[in-house]
């Protein structure tokens, strides 16, 4: 009876029961998006940060103050590898330590120039920092210690610089000597 019920008035208002119908599955639907996206901007946080070093503490120089502006965290160059050194030697908690020197600049390679944020590092950054190397290798402690010549360049600087079927791995660029 309750049934018969039921079913007549849905029939009397068919246009309406539709609609109904047609909004309790849009809504379900929104929702289940709106979840699947949450869980996935979660996930890309979580990567990112994991992408830092797990049990990562990070040491920043002072600020500058010029003529009353401030530089702002980091632009100071207090900091030194002898401060390294100190930290390897009294700190048994820590497993590795590195430093970084980072600026803006511009980077060239034959007629082709990009312009980056060009770190210095130890050798062992990439490896605190969960940086992986997709061709080629990192620099080595020897060639640290001797101040070589030598570079590890991202995707971005190497899609800029090099053509697609160029490898960028080993590449020198030959000055010409001025001639006297």
């Amino acid at each position: 009876m309750v049934w018969a019920a039921a079913i007549q008035a849905l029939a009397r208002n068919m246009t309406r029961s539709v609609l109904t119908m047609l909004g309790v599955f849009i809504g379900v639907a929104a929702l289940i998006t709106m979840v699947a996206i949450g869980q996935g901007a979660n996930e890309v946080v979580r990567q990112q940060i994991e992408s830092l070093g797990t049990n990562l503490f990070v040491v920043v120089p002072g600020a500058t103050r010029l003529g009353g502006a401030r530089g702002g965290f980091g632009s100071a160059s207090t900091l030194t590898t002898a401060d390294v050194a100190a930290i390897r030697r009294e700190s048994a908690n820590v497993s590795s330590v590195s430093y970084l020197i980072r600026q803006g600049g511009q980077i060239q390679y034959m007629n082709r120039n990009w312009t980056t944020i060009i770190q210095g590092v130890s050798a062992n950054y990439p490896p605190i920092t969960n940086w992986r190397i997709a061709e080629g290798r990192g620099i080595s402690r020897d060639e640290v210690r001797s101040s070589a010549l030598v570079a590890v360049i991202g995707q971005s600087a190497a899609r800029q610089l090099f053509n697609v079927d160029q490898s960028s791995v080993g590449a020198i660029e030959e000055h010409p000597r001025a001639s006297h």
